[in-house]
């Protein structure tokens, strides 16, 4: 039975000193390091994405009290006037821009949803005619959409 522990034991330091397993053990320590190394730059890009996306949430809650309060006001002047103007769509315009600059806060459906408003806001500031009613409405009804999405809990810190 001594023989038999000594012969793993012969049979090991073979093994150790064997130069192909010296390789075989660089080799697997070296693939370990870099995939270590790939996994802390992982994180290290998670970390600075959600750094990223609390200071922008910090910032939108911010701004978030002056741009609903500018969203509401427009709705109101727009119910009690009963018009636009160009100069109107054009200071609607500037909030909608500013709000899109928030795009990494947003989900996707209601991203899309702030550039349709911008869309259609420039359609109705771009016309060449009188506004009519139907313009006033779509505007009432597209703000009302703004303040909805920007109600929402989802883009609080």
């Amino acid at each position: 039975m001594v023989d038999w522990f000594s012969n793993i034991g012969d049979f090991l330091k073979e093994i150790l000193n064997s130069t192909i397993t010296s390789n075989v053990i660089a080799i697997a320590s070296l693939v370990i390091t870099f995939q270590t190394m790939k996994s802390a730059k992982e994180i290290k890009k998670e970390m600075k994405e959600m750094q990223i996306n609390t200071l922008e949430k910090n910032r939108f809650a911010q701004n978030k009290p002056r741009i609903l309060k500018s969203v509401q006001a427009y709705q109101k002047s727009l119910v009690g006037a009963g018009k636009i103007s160009k100069d109107f769509c054009r200071e609607v315009l500037r909030l909608v821009t500013e709000i899109e600059g928030y795009e990494e806060l947003f989900n996707d459906g209601d991203f899309q949803m702030i550039e349709m408003i911008h869309k259609e806001i420039m359609k109705i500031a771009n016309r060449h005619a009188e506004y009519e009613d139907i313009h006033v409405n779509t505007c009432i009804e597209l703000l009302g959409k703004l303040e909805n999405i920007i109600n929402k809990g989802d883009y609080s810190l």
